[in-house]
């Protein structure tokens, strides 16, 4: 399972079935869309992979951190193409596993009436968003990069991911009833 932004899905035309690269990998393998959820910008895949124990599994953690937590910003990106970026420019050099560190700004704030945010200062680049954000004192995931809005980066918080997961798994389970 492979859990990333909605709006990282809906960008790709007919994304019912798609390719992805995981970490320490350079094989595609097929990927299969099994729940997207617009309102929270979260999607959750299926991949099916030959031998999972060579492949990273990120755990998840609170999101209630302190304002100054340090935090990483996890991707797959080129730092350098930052500049490209800027310039509107096709990208320079190819994609690498990346991390960017900085700080968690404030206390997680909602957005909507369930929703949680979570504004640090990694900066987030094109083509990180559904990246996890790495609680530095843990080394787990705390929240689901989503997007830069006013100079400031939001990840989704993973007390609003596994509600996100909740709301798959209860459509799943009531499709299952009604059979």
């Amino acid at each position: 399972m492979v859990i990333t932004c909605e709006h990282v899905i809906s960008s790709i035309i007919g994304a019912d079935s798609l390719k992805v690269t995981l970490y320490g990998s350079s094989v595609n393998l097929d990927a299969t869309v099994l729940f997207t959820h617009k309102p929270v910008d979260l999607a959750v895949l299926s991949v099916v992979v030959e031998n999972v124990k060579h492949y990273p599994v990120v755990t998840f953690s609170s999101a209630d951190k302190p304002p100054g937590t340090i935090v990483v910003l996890v991707g797959n990106f080129h730092p350098a193409d930052a500049l490209s970026m800027e310039l509107n420019e096709s990208k320079l050099f190819p994609l690498e596993p990346s991390a960017y560190g900085g700080t968690i700004l404030g206390p997680p704030k909602a957005k909507g009436r369930q929703d949680i945010l979570i504004n640090h200062n990694c900066h987030g680049m094109k083509r990180t968003s559904g990246s996890p954000l790495i609680c530095n004192d843990t080394s787990t995931a705390i929240g689901v990069y989503a997007a830069t809005r006013n100079q400031i980066d939001e990840a989704v918080a993973t007390e609003t991911v596994n509600k996100f997961l909740q709301l798959w798994l209860g459509k799943k389970v009531s499709c299952l009833l009604s059979i």
